[in-house]
């Protein structure tokens, strides 16, 4: 059988071509090309295509990888949600700005439903953590919530009872000076948030009125005045009333002492 001259040459030459792109993966791989890193350090002799063949490659897995790791919820998502506590039986609690304080936490990240109670239920201590066992219910969300919340514990206190309240206040044991106008300065904002400035401004005048004259204590719990007409109306009903009181006082004939 004849053979061509030459042929062999080809056909080795061909096989020796191979095994070289062959060895050069091998000799890549070793090398380190499982990492994007390992492109600064020296590389053998490699062909060009499979040098640019290996890096695209490691490209799009190390893509892959951070796109997978964006997929994965945050662990922050799946944090428990910390309310302030609600305690009745501390004197600073203020049920109106401990629902602003909340209300707050609420825009941040909204709960409802079974989220909603479960950070409630941790919250909420001693007689107000027995009131909420009896009225949550499944699909509760703040809104309602707060509705509730507030007819229960919020007293139907007036802007005015409100400040001789705060005016009569004092640290408590421990409080700072700084943490008791904090407080102070909590309390009235809750009270005052949905006044108007006259509403304010009314509220002042008639609780400094009541630290001159203690008799208007009960002017100043019972009647929500929210403007200087109603105000003055009812302080000149009072003083009318005070200096009748006091000339039917002085006509009266004064008691014979017993003999």
């Amino acid at each position: 059988m004849e053979t061509i001259p030459g042929a062999l040459d080809v056909v080795g030459e061909s096989h020796a071509s191979t095994s070289e792109v062959g060895s050069a993966h091998r000799e890549f791989e070793d090398h380190g090309a499982d990492n994007l890193e390992n492109f600064d350090r020296p590389v053998p002799s490699v062909p060009i295509e499979v040098y640019y063949e290996k890096m695209l490659k490691l490209q799009n897995n190390q893509i892959e990888r951070l796109i997978q790791a964006l997929k994965q919820p945050s662990t922050s998502d799946n944090k428990k949600t910390n309310l302030p506590e609600f305690d009745l039986d501390r004197s600073d609690m203020e049920a109106k700005a401990w629902c602003d304080t909340v209300a707050l936490c609420m825009e941040e990240k909204p709960l409802s439903g079974s989220s909603l109670i479960i950070a409630l239920s941790t919250a909420l201590k001693g007689s107000a953590s027995s009131w909420f066992s009896q009225v949550s219910y499944s699909g509760l969300d703040w809104n309602h919530f707060r509705q509730i919340f507030l007819s229960r514990f919020d007293a139907t206190e007036t802007s005015a009872a409100a400040l001789v309240r705060v005016n009569s206040s004092v640290p408590a044991d421990g409080e700072s000076m700084a943490a008791f106008a904090n407080r102070t300065l909590t309390t009235l904002m809750a009270r005052w948030k949905d006044l108007s400035v006259e509403q304010i401004a009314v509220s002042t005048v008639l609780a400094r009125c009541v630290q001159i004259e203690p008799r208007l204590q009960r002017l100043a719990h019972t009647t929500e005045l929210k403007d200087r007409t109603s105000m003055l109306r009812e302080l000149m009903a009072y003083s009318y009333k005070k200096r009748t009181n006091s000339d039917r006082a002085s006509n009266e004939p004064a008691k014979r002492p017993k003999q």
